[in-house]
C-alpha cells in the first residue's frame, strides 16, 4: 500500500510539471502567445517547433 502511495505521488508531481509547462497558442493576426498547459482548451492552435516537448492524449 505504501509503494501505491509512493507512485501515485510521483505521478501527481510529474502531472503538474507538465501542466505547468509553456506553449504557444494562435491570438489572431499572426501573433502567439506562451500559455500554460493546462489553459488550453478544445480549438485552440497550438505552434509547435522542431525538437519540442509535445504531450499527445
Amino acid at each position: 500500500m505504501a509503494k501505491e502511495a509512493v507512485e501515485d505521488w510521483r505521478r501527481f508531481q510529474q502531472d503538474t510539471e507538465v501542466n505547468n509547462r509553456k506553449v504557444n497558442v494562435h491570438k489572431g493576426g499572426g501573433t502567439f502567445e506562451q500559455i500554460e498547459w493546462k489553459k488550453l482548451r478544445v480549438g485552440d492552435i497550438v505552434m509547435v517547433a522542431k525538437d519540442e516537448f509535445f504531450l499527445l492524449t
